[in-house]
């Protein structure tokens, strides 16, 4: 069953079709990624990399969770005036990040800093986020910009 926003009611998917039509809208891939189970690359694995992953043990990796995340990364509605989304500047095509020398802000004027590429975040050795490295943590991370 899936939410409607409008009225809060409830409708269900019924075929392969209304799936697709889903997706799209919520701009989610046509067939499910197993996130919680990632084949990761043996480069990754031979110098020890998986000792630098800053998850926490409490908040283990989910298919639903991801999910969620990635359908958040891309809502737009998050932003004070619903225009711009996290993917606005941190462009998966561009590493997570855009190219541009300064960002541009929610109210279209440019922001002080470049956005970040978030690109293998979770291994990221120093843990902290943000250029001035005010997030503690991923979890921390994403709660400041809203």
């Amino acid at each position: 069953m899936y939410s409607c926003s409008a009225n809060e009611e409830y409708i269900e998917i019924t075929n392969v079709t209304e799936q697709g039509i889903l997706n799209q809208t919520l701009n989610l891939p046509m067939s499910e990624f197993n996130y919680s189970n990632i084949n990761i690359p043996a480069y990754f694995l031979d110098n020890n990399l998986t000792r630098e992953d800053n998850s926490p043990n409490f908040n283990a990796i989910s298919n639903e969770g991801a999910t969620l995340g990635r359908v958040l990364f891309y809502d737009t509605s998050l932003s004070k005036n619903n225009t711009v989304s996290c993917a606005s500047c941190h462009d998966q095509a561009k590493s997570f990040s855009d190219d541009r020398k300064l960002s541009v802000g929610f109210e279209g004027g440019l922001t002080g800093r470049n956005s970040m590429s978030l690109a293998n975040a979770r291994f990221y050795r120093n843990g902290r986020f943000f250029w001035d490295e005010r997030a503690t943590s991923l979890e921390n991370q994403v709660l400041i910009p809203i």
